[in-house]
């Protein structure tokens, strides 16, 4: 896909049809289904007889291959999507995630080790804190507030007194 990025590349795409190649980005692993979904929509207008792409195009046994990974990340994408939508509860994403699991039990090493890293970091910041109300300081009593506002009178004049 990034070589049909490039200048003369993207001019002979772009005589056959308006779409793009799209990049894998390692920060998302959507970008990888989409990279995909996008090169077998593009796969019909690469030319088979171009010389420069000849060399990098897969192999019909590696699109078969590639096919089927599609396949695959296609549910993965559709239960990733399912589960950033606003009108979804907690027992519904517990099923879309079981479901995943069964389908792709390979994803079952991942979400294990995401999980106890949740739960070690939430026991860690539930330790009690050695220090009372640090959050709030109480407040003072209007009687000694008085005090304070007296003795800052006092003080101030016999500052004044030493220069």
């Amino acid at each position: 896909m990034k070589r049909l990025r490039t200048i003369t590349q993207a001019a002979k795409l772009r005589l056959k049809t308006p779409l793009r190649p799209k990049l894998r980005q390692n920060t998302r692993w959507g970008s990888t289904y989409t990279m995909l979904a996008r090169y077998f929509e593009l796969r019909e207008y690469i030319s088979a007889d171009d010389e420069e792409l000849a060399e990098e195009m897969p192999s019909p046994a590696a699109n078969r291959k590639l096919k089927t990974l599609l396949v695959k990340l296609s549910d993965a994408q559709s239960v990733a999507m399912k589960l950033q939508c606003e009108d979804l509860n907690l027992l519904d994403a517990r099923d879309l995630l079981n479901g995943l699991l069964e389908v792709m039990p390979s994803f079952d090493d991942y979400l294990v080790g995401f999980a106890d890293r949740i739960l070690k970091r939430r026991k860690a910041n539930d330790a009690p804190s050695a220090y009372v109300l640090l959050g709030a300081i109480p407040p003072t009593s209007n009687i000694v507030e008085r005090l304070f506002s007296t003795a800052r009178m006092v003080l101030r004049y016999e500052r004044n007194r030493l220069r």
